[in-house]
């Protein structure tokens, strides 16, 4: 018994809709429109820093992510050219992913930080796919606070998952490549890769779990294509979170500013 309630509270039904505890903004990338080391970022982008340097400090387990004034922070240099969905319990952020297309930049994303520029071509030749075709997903955190809490946690984490999916196949059907693939680095200490397994990921063979001091976790290297079949439930859950962001609608008016 206490077997099947540790399982169910880890890995919890995943709810065909989105929460109607939380509000949700997409934001676009910013790209060169800003000074990235400078004051000029945005705000939101600062809060999304400093919640990502709380959850990636886990209490003293990544210093680095703390500054010397007492500061969560996680200044990447890769957030300006990628896609970030946020989640917000009133005014309060509460959960953050990230989703950057290669495409966009020739910055490394954490995926190839880890396997090397070689490995990590020879990583997608083998999948079929090249750099160009690459969206990784990462970046993927829950306010600590509400982690502890238990409280609306785990149902944030799918949901940011499924957000995150929503974007990328959006940006996908937009471009209309056929090839594209989406990669995740997920930690092994916190079960991101069963999360990401449950929902339709699978392990990229021949690469073993990435030790990474950094980030004090074992990383495993996830993908999923365009033809992917997912769980019902979870494709009805991107499905309701693509509405529920208007992810479409951005995009066709981006797509006409641009002309």
């Amino acid at each position: 018994v206490e077997l099947a309630e540790n399982h169910c509270r880890e890995f919890p039904v995943v709810s065909e809709t989105p929460s109607q505890f939380l509000s949700w903004q997409v934001r676009r990338p910013l790209q060169d429109s800003i000074d990235d080391t400078g004051e000029s970022s945005p705000k939101w982008l600062g809060e999304v820093r400093s919640l990502r340097g709380a959850a990636l400090f886990d209490n003293g387990r990544r210093p680095q992510f703390k500054s010397a004034d007492g500061c969560f922070t996680d200044a990447d240099p890769i957030d300006p050219h990628a896609w970030h969905v946020l989640a917000y319990s009133d005014d309060r952020l509460v959960g953050c992913v990230r989703v950057y297309p290669l495409a966009a930049s020739r910055l490394p994303c954490l995926t190839e930080k880890l396997l090397g520029e070689t490995r990590f071509e020879e990583t997608l030749l083998g999948l079929g796919r090249r750099r160009h075709n690459a969206i990784e997903i990462g970046r993927w955190v829950v306010d600590p606070a509400l982690r502890i809490q238990q409280s609306l946690a785990p149902g944030i984490g799918v949901q940011l998952a499924a957000a995150a999916g929503a974007v990328a196949l959006a940006l996908v059907n937009q471009s209309e490549d056929e090839q594209a693939i989406a990669i995740f680095s997920a930690g092994s200490r916190d079960n991101q890769y069963r999360m990401l397994s449950r929902i339709g990921l699978r392990e990229v063979s021949g690469i073993e779990s990435l030790i990474s001091a950094e980030y004090d976790d074992a990383i495993r290297v996830m993908y999923c294509t365009k033809n992917h079949k997912m769980p019902p439930r979870f494709q009805s859950l991107m499905d309701g979170m693509a509405k529920d962001m208007g992810i479409d609608q951005m995009l066709r008016v981006l797509a006409l500013d641009s002309r």
